[in-house]
């Protein structure tokens, strides 16, 4: 996939697995087949999510000790 922003590093950079990028790939490709504006879309708030999701994890289990 080409992308407009640099989505690869966001992806890498996300903590998820190789098999977690993959499925997600493939789903957004499926989803939008024709159009690479709303596949780089849909992946990065995807991984933007799991960032954030993770990070409040995080920071719930600090707040616990």
């Amino acid at each position: 996939m080409n992308y407009s922003f640099d989505v690869e590093a966001l992806v890498k950079n996300s903590g998820l697995t190789t098999r977690q990028i993959k499925e997600l790939i493939k789903e957004v490709l499926s989803e939008f087949p024709s159009d690479p504006m709303m596949q780089e879309l849909h992946l990065r708030r995807y991984v933007k999510f799991e960032l954030s999701r993770k990070a409040a994890v995080q920071s719930k289990a600090k707040s616990a000790r």
